[in-house]
């Protein structure tokens, strides 16, 4: 199973492109990278889901996740708890990035440049 689309543990929560990009520039791996693509996923289905008026689920795949990924209940958890995190106004890192994505889903092509 890919965890929204991605093997985290192949490439270290990052493209397979990326990574092999990365390796191509001679870039040493630790044990564990970065894992900014889990949470880019998460926070544009945050965006979605308050942009859009989605459900959860079509959120999730909307950002990436692939359908089994999707329909897990801990995932729609996430989504429905980062909803309320922005509604409550609470200040976090995802919250700040949540909101410059929906600033762009916002303008005119929006979309399509973010998803």
């Amino acid at each position: 199973d890919k965890p929204c689309g991605v093997d985290k543990n192949k490439y270290h929560g990052m493209t397979p492109k990326r990574a092999e990009l990365l390796n191509d520039i001679g870039f040493i791996w630790r044990k564990r990278g970065p894992s900014h693509t889990a949470s880019s996923v998460l926070n544009k289905a945050t965006a979605a889901k308050i942009h859009f008026g989605l459900r959860a689920r079509d959120s999730l795949l909307l950002a990436g996740c692939e359908e089994r990924e999707a329909s897990k209940p801990s995932k729609k958890d996430t989504i429905h708890r980062r909803v309320r995190m922005m509604k409550s106004m609470v200040d976090s890192a995802s919250t700040a990035e949540v909101k410059r994505i929906i600033a762009l889903l916002e303008r005119e092509g929006g979309p399509k440049e973010v998803f």
